[in-house]
């Protein structure tokens, strides 16, 4: 008997009592079987809420597990990735000593390219920064930018510059 069945059976007990002419004997037959459906009812939510409980254990246990596995990997790519760029700083340190843009390297190559987008942004002296370059407190790095790259290449203004960066990349050799 499901829940809204037991409801229903409470409504009826309900309106018999209201009811002029039924017979006690019938009203209190009626209130047993309805206490009777309630603790056999009872027992078996009892049963489905101990089961739901335990499913629900076992999917936060199973999601702990995930969990733990998920952050292992992602150190362990993360620890993966900073071994790479060491690696290839520790290459482009190698090709600017040795003066090289590209070294071969089997059916590979690794070539030392400028970075595109913008051109990192060198402040020397925060100090000498004219007020009109300023945010307040500090330096308007956009404002500054715009003003070196409108310099002609050699000019410089003494106390800001803009600096090409480079990186290393890995392609099929020739």
């Amino acid at each position: 008997m499901s829940l809204y069945e037991l409801v229903l059976q409470a409504q009826e007990i309900d309106a018999m009592m209201d009811e002029q002419n039924i017979s006690e004997e019938c009203l209190l037959d009626a209130i047993d079987q309805h206490s009777y459906d309630m603790r056999i009812e009872g027992v078996k939510l009892m049963e489905v809420q101990e089961d739901m409980k335990l499913r629900s254990e076992k999917a936060e246990a199973i999601a702990q597990v995930y969990k733990a596995e998920y952050e292992k990997y992602h150190a362990e790519a993360k620890k993966q990735k900073n071994r790479r760029e060491r690696l290839m700083g520790k290459i482009k340190d190698a090709m600017k000593a040795m003066g090289e843009k590209i070294i071969p390297a089997g059916k590979k190559e690794f070539f030392l390219r400028k970075n595109g987008g913008k051109k990192k942004l060198i402040i020397d002296d925060p100090t000498k920064v004219p007020l009109e370059y300023c945010k307040t407190p500090e330096p308007d790095n956009d404002k500054i930018r715009a003003y070196l790259e409108t310099l002609p290449e050699n000019i410089e203004c003494g106390w800001a510059r803009l600096e090409q960066g480079e990186h290393v990349e890995i392609r099929a050799g020739k």
